[in-house]
């Protein structure tokens, strides 16, 4: 998500992340594919859409033992896909459309690649889309479930830091609109501890008045 906020902000994407309380806290699988099927789905939402919303979220279901099947869903508020088109989108070196891909940069051959990755992992890949309106993405991988031994430095490695230096690397002016008060107060003391002292709104009525 951190890579990826940055390609969304070029392009004015908001991006949304949820790791459900159903997913293990430490799971056996193939790493180096799973992040690699998690970079090109996202990385093709982002490309696919300007002015809206990328969305990720993993979700898990217990299977027998310490095995479950996790789910990677990747939504974006994109250009979407004709329905024409659906049933070649995984073909390797298939385009939904030349024009678009030109456009947009391409996507060749990272949804082949993801169906590949998938199936080598004994998983599955599906989309869901409406053109003009978005796409939505779901992997089912079976993992299993496993405990981490915790040391000092694996407790220190699992707990959020903010970088109170962030204000000075990256400045902004920070408007803050939320009408309940216990996330009004989160906020600023996130955002206090990065660096940022925030204005606050009550609502959004509020945030757009002179």
């Amino acid at each position: 998500m951190s890579l990826a906020t940055h390609k969304a902000s070029v392009r004015n994407n908001r991006m949304i992340s949820r790791i459900d309380y159903s997913v293990p806290r430490a799971i056996i699988s193939d790493e180096s594919r799973v992040i690699q099927i998690l970079n090109n789905l996202v990385s093709n939402a982002i490309k696919f859409t300007y002015g809206g919303t990328v969305e990720l979220n993993l979700f898990a279901e217990k299977k027998e033992n310490d095995q479950h099947e996790l789910t990677i869903e990747v939504k974006d508020t994109g250009i979407g896909i004709p329905e024409s088109k659906m049933k070649d989108l995984f073909e390797s070196f298939t385009q939904v459309d030349s024009s678009l891909s030109r456009t947009y940069e391409g996507a060749g051959l990272g949804l082949a690649i993801c169906k590949k990755l998938t199936e080598l992992m004994n998983g599955s890949i599906s989309v869901k889309s409406v053109e003009g309106e978005g796409s939505c993405f779901t992997v089912k991988l079976p993992v299993q479930a496993t405990v981490i031994e915790e040391t000092e430095e694996t407790s220190e490695a699992l707990e959020p830091t903010l970088d109170g230096t962030l204000a000075d690397e990256l400045p902004l002016s920070i408007l803050v609109a939320e009408d309940n008060m216990i996330n009004q107060r989160l906020a600023l003391f996130v955002l206090n501890r990065l660096g940022y002292d925030a204005d606050l709104a009550k609502d959004g009525l509020e945030a757009c008045s002179p």
